[in-house]
């Protein structure tokens, strides 16, 4: 209830959705699965990875993830999420951790947060909007010459 007694509406259902989507798309990049990403996102979704221009659709999303796998895998996972919703709207707040292991076998550790915006589709389901994330780490130096 809210302050003047009203009853708030329930979004448990909606939140684990959401929840539903997320962990998809987390599988999904853990695979390398391009077609299994992309069903996670609104036609028109932007993407705001860090060091990077802002990726927009679903065409140029595709491509994107195609780049990153030719040159390494992925290994994620979402260490807290926080999800709210606000009628066709979710914010989603979230951890993460990451390896990223390159061709030769080499791996990177990072861990950062990111923010997810959902949008509900016509036929009721979720899909991502927006997506931004960010190191908690700063980048490695260039080796000094």
């Amino acid at each position: 209830m809210n302050a003047e007694g009203t009853a708030l509406p329930d979004f448990s259902g909606d939140v684990a959705a959401v929840h539903a989507v997320t962990e998809a798309l987390r599988r999904a990049v853990n695979c390398s699965d391009i077609d299994g990403i992309i069903a996670c996102w609104a036609p028109d979704g932007i993407m705001l990875p860090p060091y990077h221009a802002a990726v927009h659709g679903r065409a140029a999303i595709s491509a994107y993830f195609a780049s990153v796998f030719a040159t390494r895998r992925l290994t994620f996972a979402f260490t807290e999420s926080t999800v709210e919703v606000f009628g066709n709207v979710a914010i989603e707040r979230l951890h993460y951790t990451a390896v990223a292991t390159t061709r030769a076998g080499e791996t990177i550790q990072d861990l950062g947060k990111g923010i997810h915006i959902y949008t509900r589709r016509s036929e009721g389901g979720w899909q991502l909007a927006h997506d931004i994330w960010n190191s908690d780490r700063y980048p490695s130096a260039p080796a000094q010459t």
